[in-house]
């Protein structure tokens, strides 16, 4: 019988007890039957390591690390996969998610990376949501971040000549590594319908408490990039123009909402009209008064509705 291609699923983790036996079960009830599944964990102080010694089959560390991205690259440089695959301790797979990526991989040898749309779950692993993936373009990527990380599946060959993430970053390390396999020439598909992972959002975990930060960082990252010329020979000033100022209003957008949900409401009405005066576009969007009216006048509103079913 032919041994199927090895798949490396890689899992940074830090002090992530209450989740990470979801993320440890997910992968080990995949019906593919040749997967490594590496956890590098930064130290942990929680329970986190005596879950990770209930799975024999797991190959993890425990040692102090720099963050996550120190973490994830640790994970890639030990991968033997054909194929690599990159799990938060807070995210699951679906079930046979790992045998459908592989499936597609191996009928389109010209594609580097799929992914795909996403569950929203809480913190009893019911999926209370749902976001769609976007097609893999320079504005999508610059201004929306396509690409649903939980849901990837990637060839080896990405990490062996792009050597992993920036360990400069600690929030955008992932949609910086999409930027240079496309400035790199590799392809990226999204496969709109499939569902591959589900991702956990609640109080308490990094995407929810500090989006400010993903934005602010991105925005750097972006400044950087563009900086460098060559990196986008050929690209319409004016878009890169676009994107700068579409991602500086997310930002004080964020910081709006942080504001608001923290019953600062001057504070926050002050980031609303950054907001306007950095994306005067944004005047479109009713949905943008909404946050902005209702937040300074004291009315919560659940930062996860946008993705409830």
């Amino acid at each position: 019988m032919e041994t199927k291609a090895l798949v490396s699923i890689i899992t940074p983790s830090f002090n992530t007890g209450p989740y990470i036996d979801s993320t440890l079960k997910s992968v080990a009830s995949q019906d593919y039957p040749n997967i490594e599944h590496i956890v590098f964990d930064g130290g942990s102080t929680d329970e986190t390591l005596e879950i990770l010694a209930k799975y024999p089959n797991v190959d993890w560390v425990s040692e102090k690390d720099k963050g996550q991205s120190d973490a994830i690259n640790k994970g890639f440089s030990k991968a033997k996969g054909k194929y690599i695959g990159w799990l938060n301790s807070d995210d699951t797979y679906t079930e046979g998610a790992v045998s459908k990526a592989v499936e597609y991989l191996e009928k389109n040898p010209d594609v580097d990376m799929i992914y795909t749309d996403l569950n929203i779950i809480d913190e009893k692993d019911t999926v209370y949501g749902f976001t769609k993936g976007l097609e893999f373009n320079l504005r999508n990527l610059l201004e929306n971040n396509p690409v649903k990380q939980p849901t990837l599946l990637m060839r080896r060959e990405v990490i062996d000549k792009l050597k992993g993430v920036d360990e400069s970053l600690h929030f955008v390390m992932d949609r910086e590594l999409w930027l240079r396999m496309l400035i790199n020439g590799f392809k990226i598909k999204y496969i709109p319908g499939w569902i591959n992972a589900n991702f956990r959002l609640v109080k308490g975990t990094k995407t929810f408490e500090y989006t400010p930060k993903f934005r602010q960082e991105w925005y750097e990252v972006m400044k950087q990039a563009f900086s460098k010329e060559a990196y986008f020979k050929g690209i319409d000033s004016q878009e890169l123009k676009r994107a700068l100022r579409v991602n500086r209003s997310d930002y004080y957008l964020s910081l709006m909402n942080m504001d608001y949900a923290s019953k600062k409401s001057i504070k926050g009405f002050v980031n609303g009209i950054k907001v306007m005066q950095v994306n005067p576009a944004i005047l479109l969007n009713h949905g943008f008064y909404k946050q902005f009216l209702l937040g300074f006048l004291g009315i919560n509103l659940d930062r996860t509705e946008k993705f409830k079913f």
